[in-house]
């Protein structure tokens, strides 16, 4: 007995890339009964989930059964993370079989339930190769002419033992394309009113032409007027969105003042954002942040900086002491162990945050800070 397959989620307003749906169709070569592994590749923000999530609607009433594992690279985090992600594909191909003892457990199950079962399954935001190797093997765990399909920002990750993968590169979008999606999100329509135009064209060149940062963009400027899209753009409150990268352009938002990216997936900063002179504060707390561009020193306006409960932040650079207009400075539950000489360069810092960190010992320099309250050092 097939079973009933739910069909993805796709956002209401969709500018559908037929090019790329047509791509990787003929990549997955459905009518071929080999045993298929497909990757698209590309940077995060950039559509794969959803290029994923139509086709799998496209496909998955040609499958004996089907599974869509969302967010696999956060999901795998979790405690028993991939003994979890095991259960739910085997429960969404039809194989309920009480509780997997381990990993190896799950890889032994999968292996002799599914070898004879045409199945489509898509692992999604896979960020390790052990992920597919856990959850996917290779070609000989699956029946004929099924088709595994993987997203991810890692090309290397695709790189299977014994197993051939063909990879989709996907490409930003066309300027015309880019239009129409961020026109649909802040309009409710295909273009913008004209005059709107030179405003619109502004704040699309500003997304780096990525498909998410167009859509949280168009939103943040929806029913507001021209004169407030002008005050958005200098603050730009990305807090608790999806995003998860933020494209290279965002360096030509030269009157950006506030940049609030907390609560969100954002791993690093692009090293444009040292040409936002403008920025006056940038807020990454609770991000996943592993480290800070080199030549942060440039952002001279910069009055605070929030890297509180950054877990993964280890280390600061020497140029955070170019800061000489920052007045706080969070680093509160980081990793943070020491600070760099350069902070007593910090002539205007009032405040510095430091609770729940295990610093090695202050910076001798900390005591040059004339305008410093009491640190707030947690040693």
């Amino acid at each position: 007995m097939k079973l009933k397959v739910k069909h993805k989620c796709v956002t209401d307003y969709l500018v559908q890339r037929d090019d790329q749906v047509e791509a990787l169709m003929e990549l997955l070569d459905i009518e071929s009964s080999d045993v298929r592994f497909v990757g698209i590749h590309g940077m995060g923000g950039i559509g794969k989930t959803t290029l994923a999530k139509l086709v799998f609607n496209k496909l998955c009433d040609r499958f004996d059964s089907c599974s869509f594992l969302a967010d696999v690279r956060e999901s795998s985090r979790q405690h028993k993370g991939i003994e979890l992600l095991q259960k739910k594909l085997l429960g969404d191909l039809g194989l309920r079989l009480g509780e997997i003892m381990d990993v190896d457990d799950g890889i032994i199950r999968m292996r002799e339930r599914l070898a004879h079962k045409k199945v489509l399954i898509v692992l999604d935001d896979v960020d390790h190769s052990n992920q597919i190797q856990n959850l996917a093997g290779d070609a000989s765990w699956f029946g004929s002419g099924s088709r595994i399909l993987i997203t991810t920002r890692d090309q290397s990750v695709l790189e299977i033992r014994r197993q051939r993968v063909h990879i989709l590169e996907v490409e930003k979008m066309n300027p015309e394309e880019a239009l129409r999606l961020f026109s649909l999100h802040a309009f409710d329509k295909d273009s913008p009113p004209n005059r709107y135009l030179t405003l619109t064209q502004k704040a699309v060149a500003s997304s780096g032409r990525l498909p998410l940062a167009l859509k949280l963009i168009g939103s943040l400027l929806r029913d507001k007027r021209s004169k407030e899209w002008v005050d958005t753009i200098k603050r730009l409150d990305l807090s608790r969105t999806q995003i998860i990268e933020l494209p290279d352009t965002i360096g030509n938002l030269k009157k950006l003042a506030r940049l609030d990216l907390s609560r969100t997936g954002i791993t690093e900063l692009p090293d444009t954002i040292v040409n936002l002179k403008k920025l006056a504060m940038l807020d990454l707390l609770e991000t996943r942040i592993t480290e800070l561009p080199q030549r942060i020193g440039r952002l001279v306006k910069l009055e605070v900086l929030n890297l509180g409960r950054c877990g993964g932040l280890k280390k600061l650079p020497d140029s955070l002491g170019n800061l000489r207009s920052l007045a706080e400075l969070d680093l509160s539950c980081t990793r943070i162990t020491e600070l760099p000489d350069s902070i007593g360069n910090l002539e205007k810092v009032k405040v510095i945050r430091m609770t729940e960190i295990k610093m090695k010992e202050l910076s001798s320099s900390v005591g040059t800070l004339k305008r410093l309250e009491v640190p707030d050092a947690g040693l």
